[in-house]
């Protein structure tokens, strides 16, 4: 895991706090995108759904530091999501990230990782701004995105933040 540090400062006060946040490496989590993907494929769409849902996802290995599956339907529908159980059911067609650093606009994230789903059986990767779940910081996020292997439309993605 690579890590980043951070230090808060109340200038007026004199005090000063670091903290360590390690995320998951593009390889680390290339890796638990690809045992999602293997998963999905032995148990079948509707269990993986089960499996990776919150808050069961994490005590049963499928969210582990930043690492965890989120699942579209084609109508742009949470159908399970690793880190929040607040997001279950919500459409998220018009949902946009944060604009980059770089100045590069949002987009409309799901709809463009819905297109890398739809174009192919092997998927691909995304990147965007979006709020960590340990931080509640913006930061660069790339997701793996995965079609289901059963063929019906949707998708389900994971990533890690630079």
């Amino acid at each position: 895991m690579k890590k980043s540090i951070y230090t808060f400062c109340i200038i007026g006060l004199g005090l000063c706090s670091t903290m360590s946040w390690a995320g998951a490496t593009r390889a680390e989590a290339k890796a638990f995108c690809d045992k999602a993907a293997a998963h999905e494929a032995k148990v079948g769409k509707a269990q993986a759904l089960k499996d990776w849902e919150a808050p069961g996802s994490k005590t049963n290995g499928w969210y582990q530091d930043d690492l965890y599956v989120f699942s579209i339907d084609g109508e742009y529908n949470i159908i399970s999501h690793g880190s929040s159980v607040k997001l279950m059911g919500k459409n998220v067609k018009m949902m946009k990230g944060q604009d980059q650093a770089d100045g590069t606009k949002a987009s409309y994230f799901m709809q463009e990782m819905m297109k890398i789903a739809r174009a192919g059986n092997k998927g691909g990767d995304f990147s965007y701004n979006f709020m960590t779940p340990k931080t509640k910081q913006n930061r660069k996020k790339i997701s793996f995105v995965y079609p289901y292997s059963d063929g019906s439309d949707g998708y389900f993605a994971c990533g890690y933040y630079e």
